[in-house]
């Protein structure tokens, strides 16, 4: 069993009460945002307990459905606008999985090249740190990535 951290619970929130309805894989996130909602209603700590199975059922779900894993998944590098960039200093991380995300990113680079190609070439024009600013005055998922 997993326990999420936090006194004990001695009833489940309202909202809670039909999660029971839900499939495993919503145990999880369902019980913690209980936690988080109880805490931010009552001032109150809270736990509860998540079979480990019901949260690694959970976590497994992008592998599962094709999503991460091998190489050229579309979140595991092979679509163009979910992957890390090198720019002219540092890198970043471009998550432009919605369509105007995706549209506002590929305005900033005009060309016939492919989408990777674009932006390969196009984020190498300025630092992390400037396309990390740019990201955020045009609400673009796009962050630098630090270095550990």
């Amino acid at each position: 069993m997993l326990a999420l951290p936090t006194a004990q619970i001695k009833s489940p929130p309202a909202s809670m009460g039909s999660a029971r309805c839900l499939p495993d894989s919503a145990v999880l996130p369902i019980a913690a945002l209980a936690l988080l909602a109880r805490r931010d209603r009552h001032g109150e700590a809270g736990c509860t307990l998540v079979a480990l199975a019901d949260a690694a059922h959970y976590f497994a779900q992008p592998s599962r459905w094709g999503l991460t894993g091998a190489p050229g998944r579309m979140l595991g590098g092979g679509y163009a606008l979910y992957d890390l960039y090198e720019t002219a200093e540092g890198w970043i991380a471009v998550a432009g999985l919605e369509g105007h995300f995706r549209d506002t990113l590929l305005a900033q680079f005009p060309g016939d090249g492919s989408e990777r190609e674009r932006l390969t070439t196009g984020f190498r024009t300025r630092r992390a740190v400037e396309w990390h600013a740019w990201a955020e005055s045009v609400d673009l998922p796009i962050v630098a990535v630090r270095e550990a």
